[in-house]
């Protein structure tokens, strides 16, 4: 099925993406030790607003492309494409000159431990100032994923992160640049993906902006990146939240882990949204159903393997993030045995409900549940369960966060086959 083909390589591809910021934390854990793994850690904090507006703004464009693709209209098509670098452009700037004037007082505010500190801003200045290729790297392998040739998406990642690896080595290790190498090394990597793309989406590009595609793709993708920026603030507060404990260094791992996890609900989830929006603009509801029941099983099934699998395992795979301090290792395996557990089933149903909503038009909806997940839950429960239990109340409300919004998802599922289907 076409699905489970262009979700397996969207999955190698967010692995591949993933390996950006792990490839770090690996060079960094074993040359500067735990204080480079704590910058690192409250930096992806920070990192995670850029990427989501980036995965915001490309999911929008997605959506919207695969909907003139699916009404074989050309000229909106075309339109949709400007429209979507042109947005990404301007946010890119804006977010690069806030994120550099502002990023000391950012990292202030986290309370990093203050033998991270100058790490920490010394990658995030970095980081900042690559922005630009981050977001339009993402917006044009949008287009390439909306026009049918996402395994060209995902031969440019391999590249990109074959280069992010040998510049990680290269500055780290034998030019000792420490944490500013490793931040050089992401930002030159994802420069390459973006140089690599417009070459190969030239003849599809155009810079002819439209203001109502504009309207329209703000109004899928401003939904999308607030929903993005509150799962990434949830985590922020998170990390503020668990700056106090000495558990914080198992807590950054064992989240690097669980996302691997989460990774199989995004491929899934993207596939869907760009199906069920093609799917949409050829108004084909019947298979808008069957896609989405097929996904909700695929999603489950997978992510149950995938924990079973990383419990069986968890000793060998922490041995690749972490060697050191056998207290951290415990710290990491006892986030895992929480974190990592039956809360994957409710996550996978919520997040593939979610991208139905967003194929269909209805990001609000997702962003709702968005907000029920991660504010409602990772932040106001997070912080009062914490008063009275420590951090394992913050890891109690991680697991709980997900069953609401997934709840939601499932009735509105049932209203919109019975609207466009069952009548």
């Amino acid at each position: 099925m076409y699905l489970i083909k262009f979700s397996f390589i969207l999955f190698i591809s967010n692995i591949l993406q993933y390996l950006y910021s792990i490839i770090d934390i690996i060079f960094i854990s074993h040359l500067v030790g735990d204080n480079g793994v704590i910058a690192l850690g409250n930096c992806a904090s920070i990192m995670f607003i850029i990427t989501s507006v980036s995965l915001g703004l490309s999911i929008g464009g997605s959506v919207i492309i695969s909907k003139y693709k699916g009404a074989d209209n050309n000229i909106k098509y075309k339109q949709a494409i400007g429209s979507l670098l042109f947005l990404s452009s301007s946010l890119a700037f804006i977010i690069s000159i806030i994120g550099l004037i502002f990023s000391k007082h950012i990292l202030s505010f986290m309370n990093i431990p203050k033998e991270s500190f100058n790490y920490a801003y010394d990658y995030i200045k970095i980081i900042f100032s690559g922005t630009f290729f981050i977001l339009i790297y993402s917006s044009l392998s949008s287009v390439i994923k909306s026009s049918g040739r996402e395994k060209a998406s995902l031969y440019f990642i391999i590249i990109a992160a074959l280069v992010n690896f040998l510049l990680n080595f290269l500055f780290c290790y034998i030019l000792k640049l420490s944490v500013k190498g490793a931040a050089l090394a992401t930002v030159i990597s994802q420069a390459f993906s973006f140089l690599l793309s417009l070459y190969y989406t030239r003849k599809l590009l155009s810079f002819n902006f439209d203001i109502k595609i504009i309207k329209e793709l703000l109004f899928i993708s401003l939904p999308c990146i607030f929903q993005m920026l509150i799962i990434n603030i949830s985590y922020f507060f998170v990390n503020i939240m668990m700056n106090k404990y000495d558990a914080l260094t198992g807590f950054t791992i064992g989240l690097k882990i669980n996302t691997f996890i989460g990774m199989i609900s995004w491929s899934i989830g993207e596939a869907l949204s760009i199906i069920v929006s093609k799917s949409t603009g050829e108004k084909d509801y019947i298979k808008i159903k069957s896609t989405v029941k097929f996904a909700i099983f695929f999603n489950i099934t997978a992510t149950v393997t995938a924990i079973i699998f990383i419990h069986l395992f968890v000793k060998n795979i922490i041995s690749i993030f972490y060697s050191g301090d056998e207290k951290v290792i415990n710290d990491i395996i006892f986030y895992l045995k929480i974190c990592a557990s039956f809360n994957g089933i409710t996550y996978a149903l919520m997040y593939i409900l979610d991208s139905f909503l967003i194929g269909i038009q209805k990001s609000y909806l997702a962003f709702i549940n968005s907000f029920i997940d991660s504010i409602i839950f990772k932040v106001i429960i997070s912080k009062i369960l914490e008063i009275h239990i420590g951090y394992l109340g913050i890891y109690i409300s991680m697991v709980i966060s997900s069953i609401i919004p997934a709840l939601i998802g499932i009735i509105y599922l049932c209203i919109f086959i019975k609207k466009y289907i069952n009548n």
